[in-house]
């Protein structure tokens, strides 16, 4: 796998995650303020706002699943 792809399988599992926590109501950042571009087409690497904690590590500090 090259590096480009296994960031952007590691990305992908971030924005899965992100969009659960936000979906549960346990972060409420981000796509109000522009940060998540969700317009831009499947397998696209989302910019996400800088300083914003990657959504696999909120999740991981809650103990919520990556395959949850």
């Amino acid at each position: 796998m090259s590096t480009l792809a296994g960031r952007q399988k590691l990305h992908n599992a971030d924005v899965t995650i992100y969009d659960r926590l936000v979906g549960s109501d346990i972060l409420d950042f981000g796509r109000a303020d522009g940060g998540l571009k969700p317009s831009k087409p499947p397998g696209f690497i989302f910019d996400i706002m800088p300083g914003i904690m990657p959504a696999a590590s909120a999740a991981a500090e809650i103990n919520m699943s990556l395959t949850a």
